[in-house]
């Protein structure tokens, strides 16, 4: 099954003050640019890998207590 993937919202990206000209991550597989999340784990993930992979090959991320 594939990657579920959400675009980024435009009234977002305008509420963290980033421009609709910029990308802000890359994919994390090709580390192509992508506007593309899997949002339970807040990972960016462009459309064409979300097609090809499955939710458990994207790394987990470790958390770090302060």
């Amino acid at each position: 099954m594939a990657i579920a993937v959400e675009h980024e919202d435009v009234e977002a990206l305008k509420f963290w003050g980033i421009g609709l000209e910029k990308v802000t991550e890359r994919c994390v597989f090709c580390r192509t640019e992508t506007r593309h999340w899997h949002l339970p784990s807040n990972t960016p993930v462009c459309e064409c890998c979300s097609g090809e992979r499955e939710a458990d090959e994207l790394p987990v991320k470790s958390r770090v207590a302060c």
